[in-house]
C-alpha cells in the first residue's frame, strides 16, 4: 500500500509534520509523573498534623495519640491491601482513565470530610475511604507498563517512582506550614490539589488501554496476592516483598534511632530525610534511566542489593554523622532495585492483566506498610532497652538481610524461569508484538511518542 501512493511534495510533507506535531496531552509521561507528584504530595500534606488532630479529637496523652494515629494508618493501608487488586481489575475493564479521575475526585472530597470531621470515628472513615479510593498508584503504573516498550519499562517505573519520593519531600514540608496556621488548611489544601489534579488530568491525560486489550473479569473479593502466585511471578514478587519489607525500616525507626543514638532533634532528622529522599528521587528519576538499559534488571538488582545491604549492616556501627551521610549514597543507590523487579513482573505479564497485576502489587506493598513497621519498631524497641543487649541498630541489620534475601529471590527466579535459546526469540517477538498493539492502534504522535518512552 505504502508503494503504490503518491509522493508527497515537500509542502504537504512540511504541513504533514507541523499538523503530527505532538501537543502537549500526548507527552504522557511526563503528565502522568505530575499526577503522581500532585496526588502524592496531597497524601503527605496531612502527615504533620495529624498527631495534633488526633489530640484535639480525643483529649488524650501524646502516647495514646499515637496509637491512635497508627491506626489511622493502618486502616489505610488494610482497605488498600483489600481494594487494589478490585481497582486494577476495574481499570482492565474500563480503562486506566475513567479510574484515576474517578481516584482523584474521590480524595478530593474525602479530605474535605477529614477537615471537618466532628470526631475520631469521622477521622477512621475518612481514612478508610481514602484508602479505597487510593487507586491512582495503582493505575498509574499500568498506565506506564501501557506506554512503554519492555525495554522501558524500568526507567519509566522509576520515573513515578520519583514521582512518589518528590512528592514525599513537598507534601509535608507545606502541610507543617500550614498546619501552624490552622489544622484544616492541610486538608482544604490536599483536597484542592486532587481536585485541580482530575481537572488537568480530565482534560490532558488520554486513555492508554487500547479497547480491543480490554478483557471483562471477575471483580469478587478475592485474594488480593492471587495473581503473583503465578510460577514466573511468585518468585520476583518474594523478592519484591522482602525489599519492600526493608523499605519501611528507615521511615519507621529514624526519628527514634537518631534521637537515640546522636541525640538528634526535629530539624536534623528532617535535613537528613530530605536528603535522602533528594537522593531516592535522583536515583529512581535519573540513574535508573542510565543504568537499567546498560546492565539490564538483573545485573542493577544485583548491584542495588549490595550495596544496600552493606550500608545497612555499617549504618548501627557509625558514630560520626558525616559517616552517616556517605552511607546514604550507596542506601539510595539501592532504589534501582524495586523499579528494575516491577519491569521484569510486568514484562511477565500479558498486556491485559496490567492493571489486575499492579493491583496485585499495590495490595503486597499496603502488607509491607503494615507489617515493615510493625517489625522494625519491635526490634528497636527490644533491643534498644536496658533489660536486653543493648543494639538500636538491629532494624537496620534486618533490613540488610532482608534485602539480600530479595537479591537471592530475584537472582533465582530469573535463573529459574530463564527462557531457553530456542525459546529466546520467540518471547521476544512475543513481547514486542503485545508491545506494539497499544502503539499500532494510537494515532501518529502518539504512537511516535511511546517508541520514545
Amino acid at each position: 500500500m505504502l508503494s503504490t501512493s503518491p509522493t508527497p511534495s515537500p509542502t504537504t510533507t512540511s504541513f504533514t509534520k507541523l499538523t503530527a506535531m505532538p501537543s502537549p496531552k500526548h507527552y504522557r509521561l511526563l503528565i502522568l509523573f505530575a499526577v503522581v507528584v500532585i496526588d502524592v504530595m496531597g497524601a503527605g500534606l496531612i502527615i504533620p498534623v495529624l498527631p495534633d488532630l488526633v489530640q484535639h479529637h480525643l483529649g488524650t496523652t501524646t502516647a495514646n495519640a499515637s496509637v491512635y494515629g497508627a491506626a489511622l494508618l493502618i486502616a489505610y493501608s488494610v482497605m488498600q491491601f483489600v481494594f487494589s487488586p478490585i481497582i486494577g481489575r476495574l481499570s482492565d475493564r474500563y480503562g486506566r482513565r475513567p479510574v484515576i479521575l474517578a481516584s482523584l475526585a474521590g480524595f478530593s472530597l474525602d479530605y474535605v470530610v477529614m477537615a471537618f470531621a466532628p470526631s475520631y470515628a469521622w477521622l477512621f472513615v475518612g481514612r478508610c475511604v481514602a484508602g479505597i479510593t487510593g487507586a491512582s498508584m495503582t493505575t498509574a503504573f499500568a498506565y506506564v507498563a501501557d506506554i512503554s516498550t519492555s525495554a522501558h519499562r524500568a526507567r519509566n517505573f522509576g520515573v513515578i517512582g520519583a514521582a512518589i519520593g518528590l512528592g514525599f519531600i513537598l507534601g509535608p514540608v507545606l502541610g507543617g506550614f500550614l498546619g501552624q496556621i490552622d489544622l484544616q488548611y492541610p486538608f482544604l489544601a490536599a483536597s484542592g490539589l486532587a481536585l485541580v489534579n482530575a481537572v488537568a488530568a480530565y482534560f490532558f491525560l488520554p486513555e492508554s488501554l487500547v479497547t480491543p486489550l480490554r478483557q471483562p473479569s471477575r471483580l469478587a473479593l478475592t485474594n488480593p496476592l492471587g495473581p503473583l502466585l503465578r510460577p514466573a511471578l511468585m518468585g520476583l514478587a518474594a523478592a519484591l516483598f522482602c525489599i519492600q519489607m526493608a523499605e519501611q525500616t528507615l521511615p519507621s525507626t529514624w526519628v527514634y534511632y537518631t534521637k537515640l543514638a546522636f541525640g538528634w532533634g526535629q530539624q536534623q532528622v528532617g535535613w537528613s530525610m530530605g536528603f535522602a529522599g533528594l537522593l531516592i528521587v535522583g536515583v529512581q528519576g535519573v540513574l535508573v534511566r542510565v543504568v537499567v538499559p546498560r546492565w539490564g534488571e538483573l545485573a542493577a538488582i544485583t548491584w542495588g542489593c549490595l550495596a544496600w545491604a552493606v550500608a545497612a549492616f555499617v549504618f548501627p556501627f557509625v558514630v560520626q554523622v558525616g559517616w552517616v551521610y556517605a552511607l546514604m549514597l550507596p542506601y539510595a543507590f539501592g532504589g534501582i532495585v524495586t523499579p528494575s523487579l516491577q519491569a521484569l513482573l510486568s514484562q511477565r505479564t500479558d498486556a491485559a492483566q496490567q492493571g489486575t497485576l499492579q493491583g496485585s502489587l499495590s495490595a503486597l506493598t499496603s502488607l509491607t506498610a503494615v507489617v515493615g513497621p510493625l517489625l522494625a519498631t519491635g526490634l528497636f524497641s527490644y533491643f534498644a532497652a536496658r533489660s536486653a543487649y543493648h543494639f538500636p541498630g538491629a532494624p537496620f541489620v534486618s533490613a540488610g538481610g532482608l534485602v539480600l534475601a530479595g537479591g537471592l529471590l530475584a537472582w533465582h527466579s530469573l535463573r529459574r524461569h530463564q527462557p531457553s535459546p530456542m525459546a529466546a526469540p520467540v518471547a521476544t517477538a512475543t513481547a514486542n508484538a503485545t508491545d506494539t498493539t497499544n502503539l499500532a492502534t494510537a494515532p501518529p504522535a502518539e504512537a511516535e511518542l511511546d517508541l520514545v518512552a
